[in-house]
């Protein structure tokens, strides 16, 4: 009997342990990390055919978006919006009367340049630059008539003051040639460099000043091989920098933005990182396709296309750049449709970033256009700590502090769906059915060497 006391009590001890550490495992602490919202989303739905949306540009309290619409026989015209930064409410928009499609557009001093091309005759296009007054009344336009082939301007950007756009041109039925200008404010061409990568069509895809190092950046695909084909200009047009090389699985390179060090990250299916001199430094592929970013204070902002319940929606990663860990954060999850980004810029000022895509909700393309709040330096974490009683207290973190949480094994569960979204970190640990399985194995073990202890006594 008094054997049977002693494992009686050595049971209970043990019981009493374990349940002490399931509880204080279980019951212990949540936290809730504050990493952005979106501020509005606004959508734009001018005609009954597709409408595509592709680049943004600022100023002042403006925002521009650039894209087009289409007309009655569903062929795109160009269109242009005015909007508020600060609840994205329309204030203006421009039509165009002629079939085409705008790229993307830059502010300068109080004019919007906006590029592109125009449908031509035989089913050919070529480029076009417009000018417009910060009300989008235009005052400029220039089409290159000249470009008897298949042309496309692709990007407009500024450096020093001056004015550069890219694209490519076309020299025969199939091949095409890139080319910059170098253009004045009253659209006069001033210099121009041109390079075929190949006898067949190359494609360029994004064009950008790299204001740290004050170059252009030339990026596309050699048709012939397949390759990436990036070439880094100076003010004047020379080539300083070159690199054509196969990375398989990336695709076609869609855009590009620089770090505080002119340090090059280009979009693929993924990202590519360069140094300032062209130099391939590292690579991911694990973001799918994403035709869109912009850099803000050592965080990459990715937007991007994924299969997600049965649609494409809108994502975006924050990505830091020095250990490539990403939150996701799903801007489209509450509206069931197919959405998509098309290859352009998105606009970024103090405390924000503005995007667009497009969705077809109404069986047509129309605009969504999205105000976001860049992730601040100071993230605030609100801990819930439920024992020995419910509290809740709220700190701030770095960036980089928080990084360094997760490299240590903490995940993320992340949505950026409403303005009231928020991102929770939550620790990886043993769930309770887990727990349940390895209190029993523990009981059954103790007891067992308890009773053989007793049992060999007794004997």
């Amino acid at each position: 009997m008094k054997s049977r006391l002693h494992l009686l009590i050595a049971t209970m001890i043990v019981v009493s342990l374990v349940n002490a550490w399931f509880i204080a495992d279980v019951c212990g602490e949540e936290a809730s990390i504050g990493l952005g919202r979106i501020v509005w989303r606004s959508h734009s739905n001018p005609s009954k055919g597709r409408d595509i949306p592709y680049s943004l540009c600022g100023y002042d309290d403006w925002i521009y978006i650039v894209g087009s619409e289409a007309s009655d026989q569903d062929i795109p015209i160009h269109r242009v919006e005015k909007r508020s930064k600060s609840n994205g409410s329309l204030l203006a928009f421009w039509r165009g009367d002629i079939h085409g499609e705008f790229r993307d557009c830059v502010v300068i001093g109080n004019r919007v340049y906006a590029v592109g091309y125009v449908e031509q005759e035989r089913g050919t296009r070529t480029w076009i630059v417009a000018v417009f007054n910060t009300d989008l009344t235009l005052l400029n336009i220039s089409v290159r008539r000249e470009f008897t082939y298949w042309s496309e301007a692709i990007a407009i950007t500024v450096l020093r003051d001056s004015i550069y756009l890219a694209g490519f041109v076309g020299i025969a039925p199939d091949d095409t040639q890139w080319r910059v200008e170098k253009i004045s404010a009253d659209l006069s061409i001033l210099q121009t460099y041109e390079i075929n990568p190949s006898n067949v069509y190359d494609v360029l895809t994004c064009f950008d000043a790299n204001h740290v190092t004050e170059e252009l950046w030339i990026v596309g695909m050699n048709g012939l091989t397949g390759f990436w084909r990036i070439e880094v200009l100076d003010e004047d047009l020379n080539r300083k920098h070159i690199f054509e090389k196969e990375i398989p699985g990336y695709g076609l390179p869609n855009a590009i933005t620089f770090d505080e060090n002119g340090s090059a990250y280009i979009a693929g299916a993924g990202i590519a990182v360069f140094s300032n001199r062209a130099e391939l430094l590292q690579v991911s592929t694990t973001f799918g396709y994403c035709p869109k970013l912009v850099y803000s204070n050592e965080i990459v902002y990715l937007f991007c296309t994924l299969m997600l319940e049965g649609y494409n929606r809108h994502i975006m990663y924050t990505i830091d750049k020095q250990s490539f860990i990403a939150f996701t954060f799903i801007l489209s999850g509450d509206v069931n449709s197919y959405a998509y980004f098309a290859n352009g810029k998105p606009h970024l000022d103090e405390d924000h970033i503005y995007v667009a895509g497009f969705d077809e909700l109404e069986d047509s393309g129309r605009w969504i256009i999205y105000s976001i709040e860049k992730i601040p330096d100071q993230i605030p974490v609100e801990h819930i700590i439920t024992e020995p009683h419910t509290s809740t207290i709220t700190i701030t973190i770095g960036f980089r502090d928080l990084i360094e949480q997760i490299k240590k094994g903490v995940s993320t569960v992340t949505t950026l769906e409403t303005p009231s979204s928020s991102i929770e970190i939550v620790e990886q640990k043993p769930s309770i059915d887990i727990k349940i399985i390895i209190f029993i194995l523990m009981f059954m073990f103790i007891a067992s060497i308890l009773m053989f202890l007793i049992a060999k006594k007794e004997r």
